[in-house]
């Protein structure tokens, strides 16, 4: 396998350098909850997948709603629980939706526990950057898709991390819109010191009415 050097006497293999060239990850975040941020993932999913892309979708919500509306039976098999702790790749967690033809590696209630095993951890905020970096299998996707939680936790901040760019679902509200300012608040800090390529992707109005409010 050729090799690239990278970052002074540091190695990597080529096909770990053709993946951050060419990635296209996207997080679907905002503090907020019951915006939309998972039906956006779905019908995103499904659209590219409509289109002939290969899509991952991540589920980094401990509500699991992702695994749940793609037909995760939550059996005890691997989640991203496990690849979080190191216990499993990206590739060994991956099940494929049975009505969809979407990939996704699915989430439980056992990740709320996130803050807590993941306290002591170095880089913690970089976890999820470097399982998917570190393994080829990631390579095979044209997108992959990460539904965030409602929080400005250390899953987010590892989804953005991660992420080449962010899609803000908001429900058009003045409470809603208000949230946008802390969201920016982490967006930045995740930018400025963590992952200077992120950028926004946009801000996406979701369950909008015909009212002055909206």
């Amino acid at each position: 396998m050729p090799y690239i050097f990278k970052d002074g006497n540091k190695m990597l293999p080529k096909w770990q350098e053709d993946y951050i060239m060419t990635r296209k990850i996207i997080a679907i975040a905002n503090q907020k909850g019951g915006v939309g941020k998972t039906t956006t993932v779905v019908n995103i999913a499904a659209g590219l997948a409509e289109q002939g892309k290969k899509v991952l979708c991540i589920d980094l919500d401990p509500q699991g709603n992702l695994s749940d509306y793609l037909g995760y039976d939550f059996t005890g098999s691997k989640t991203m629980v496990d690849v979080l702790k190191g216990q499993a790749k990206i590739s060994e967690c991956i099940v494929t939706a049975k009505s969809e033809n979407i990939d996704y590696i699915p989430a439980d209630i056992s990740l709320a526990t996130a803050d807590m095993f993941l306290a002591q951890t170095m880089c913690r905020e970089q976890i999820l950057r470097k399982a998917l970096l570190s393994d080829e299998k990631t390579t095979e996707y044209d997108y992959i898709l990460i539904d965030c939680l409602p929080s400005l936790g250390i899953l987010v901040t590892n989804a953005l991390a991660a992420a080449d760019g962010v899609i803000i679902p908001v429900q058009v509200q003045k409470f809603a819109l208000n949230g946008i300012v802390q969201f920016e608040d982490i967006f930045n800090l995740v930018k400025d010191n963590i992952n200077p390529s992120l950028e926004i992707c946009g801000i996406l109005e979701t369950m909008t009415d015909n009212t002055q409010m909206a």
